[in-house]
């Protein structure tokens, strides 16, 4: 059985222009971290069961106290068709998924940092740090990650902001702590929900939560595409790096998984 790739993308017209422009180079930061296989969400036994499931509810709209991604407890289930909910494991008391912290989770661990330049693809999310495709599972784990940057908005009025994004398997995109992209479920690259914001000119904050949550294959891939537009590397505070290894994640383009 394969797993299909998932491609979530959403197109905008620029609100000032009505034109089609690229954005200026960005760059985001990344943080990356390295799950066991002995966590009980992850790998061929985890409670999320392959394949081509795609979720778009599976978070709720804003971020946690701590930084972190709320999972939508009320409206969503992993049942993935069987009729009997799952939740997954590693919740916190305050709701919040815990794939990115390691202060949170002794399954997480941070295992490096860095940055990518948009627009970012990468079919080979393998950990460590997503640098080679030397697999996934087993003693090598699952590699998650946090990628974070800062939208700069130029010019005098508003902008329609156009989010590209994919992700084997789960990718959680944030625009000033509000979801704007919903991926969640086990799956490759597939089509997803992405939402088309109207932002202020300024400076917004966008923060990508990216997870390979089963075997074989890991890939994630983010672009913006809006005049005016152009974003930077951001760093975290130390007190929100110590709790969460905060930093930016990328999603790169999606492969394969097989089973």
């Amino acid at each position: 059985m394969t797993k299909f790739v998932l491609a979530m993308a959403a197109a905008a017209l620029v609100a000032t222009s009505g034109l089609w422009t690229a954005a200026r180079a960005s760059t985001l930061s990344a943080t990356y971290f390295t799950i066991s296989s002995s966590d009980a969400d992850f790998g061929s036994g985890g409670v999320q069961t392959c394949c081509s499931v795609v979720s778009d509810n599976e978070v709720l709209s804003a971020l946690g106290p701590n930084g972190l991604p709320l999972y939508n407890t009320t409206g969503y289930s992993d049942d993935h068709g069987s009729g009997t909910a799952t939740p997954i494991n590693d919740i916190d008391t305050q709701g919040e998924i815990t794939w990115w912290s390691p202060a949170l989770n002794s399954n997480v661990s941070q295992t490096g940092t860095g940055s990518i330049t948009l627009p970012y693809s990468n079919g080979c999310m393998d950990p460590p740090n997503g640098g080679s495709c030397s697999g996934d599972g087993g003693s090598q784990g699952y590699l998650a990650a946090i990628y974070t940057g800062q939208l700069d908005v130029g010019g005098s009025t508003s902008e329609t902001v156009s989010f590209s994004v994919g992700a084997d398997d789960v990718a959680f995109v944030y625009l000033d702590n509000q979801i704007v992209c919903d991926l969640g479920g086990v799956h490759g690259s597939t089509a997803g929900t992405c939402t088309t914001p109207t932002i202020t000119t300024g400076d917004h904050n966008i923060e990508i939560f990216y997870a390979d949550v089963h075997p074989t294959g890991a890939a994630f891939n983010f672009d913006i595409t809006t005049t005016n537009v152009s974003s930077s590397a951001t760093v975290p505070e130390p007190a929100t790096l110590s709790l969460l290894g905060l930093g930016l994640v990328s999603l790169g383009f999606v492969r394969r998984k097989r089973i």
